[in-house]
Formats: structure tokens, sequence, C-alpha cells
């Protein structure tokens, strides 16, 4: 089990080298469901992924961004 560390927990050894730049990906899908005459229910979700380490690289493993979002909301068509 990997150990975990705040940056400034004194075990933690020495200050945190972060990258200035982060490179990444989004892969994502929506539905959209009618569910009257002017309504729909929609559902999105997202994947955020990064392609670069964040930090230097201690004992061969990358430290990289990931992030996953699910959204859900009820549209409504108004005027026409």
């Amino acid at each position: 089990m990997p150990q975990i560390l705040g940056c400034d927990d004194p075990s933690f050894g020495g200050e945190l080298q972060t990258s200035s730049f982060d490179l990444g990906g989004l892969v994502g899908f929506g539905l959209s469901l009618d569910v009257g005459a002017r309504a729909a229910l929609n559902f999105d979700g997202m994947f955020n992924f990064g392609f670069s380490s964040v930090d230097e690289i201690r004992i061969g493993q990358a430290n990289r961004n990931r992030a996953f979002m699910v959204t859900a909301g009820v549209s409504y068509a108004i005027g026409g």
C-alpha cells in the first residue's frame, strides 16, 4: 500500500518539485432523453487524464492528473 504524506509533513523530506506544464486529454459522452413535448433529461460524463507527470518521478512512478465527472440535469424548451 502506498504511503500518503502531506506536503507540510516533516517525513515528506523536502519541497515538492512540480512541473509548470501539464499535457492531458479529455474523453466524454452525453445522453439526452425526451420526457415530454418540451422537456428532456440530460446526462454527461467526462474523464480527464494527464499524459505528463506533474512532479519528479520517484521510484518509477509518475504522478499524473486524473478526474472523472458526471452531471445530470433537466432542460426545457422556451418559446417557439
